[in-house]
């Protein structure tokens, strides 16, 4: 019957120098470096878990900032009209900003349509944010025709593959089902008991 090993005999205890003794020695030895390396690493990832929850909350919080700040009427930025404007825009982008598009009264009809959530597309599509689009008008002129959600109730993408004459009409998802989905009471977003188009195609 083999006696126990004791992890802290010194050298000079019975046994000591038995190559057994030995290689139990360097297994605790690896053991225990590979335990303090776990904890070690268990502690950092706990740090970086938390730091990603505060930086995901402030995320939200500049999110909800920046969604109110653009859905205020901001004062029309000077303008430098003609050639001479268009040339110190081209040798100096970012000085000057180019003049503001006529505003499309569809922009408006998104805004009201309770289905658009500017905060929420910001909070989804950061590079949005980044950029420092105004959510209203990237969805309308980017987002739909790349098949962004407008808000949790609506997904423009499955809107689109739904009903194919909806691009055959030429109107945006979002207008189309405001003008003429809503009243033949089409869906918004995929059933849950239905299979995703994604499945389909796989």
């Amino acid at each position: 019957m083999t006696q126990m090993v004791d992890a802290h005999s010194t050298p000079g205890d019975a046994g000591a120098d038995s190559p057994e003794v030995a290689r139990l020695r360097e297994e605790l030895a690896l053991v225990q470096r590979e335990l303090a390396w776990v904890q070690a690493n268990a502690e950092a990832r706990e740090e970086r878990l938390a730091a990603l929850a505060t930086a995901d909350r402030e995320c939200d919080q500049l999110a909800k900032i920046l969604a109110r700040h653009l859905s205020r009427p901001a004062a029309a930025p000077p303008t430098v009209g003609g050639v001479r404007g268009w040339l110190v825009r081209k040798l100096v982008p970012g000085l000057i900003p180019p003049p503001p598009p006529p505003p499309d009264p569809r922009l408006a009809q998104i805004e009201k349509s309770g289905l658009f959530d500017p905060a929420w597309y910001l909070r989804r599509y950061p590079d949005v944010a980044t950029a420092g689009e105004h959510p209203t008008v990237h969805y309308y002129y980017l987002g739909g025709e790349e098949g962004r959600w407008a808000g949790p109730r609506f997904d423009t993408g499955f809107y689109r593959a739904r009903y194919p004459d909806v691009r055959e009409s030429g109107l945006h998802p979002l207008v189309h089902y405001l003008e003429v989905g809503k009243a033949e009471g089409r869906l918004t977003v995929q059933p849950a008991w239905e299979p995703s188009t994604q499945d389909a195609e796989a």
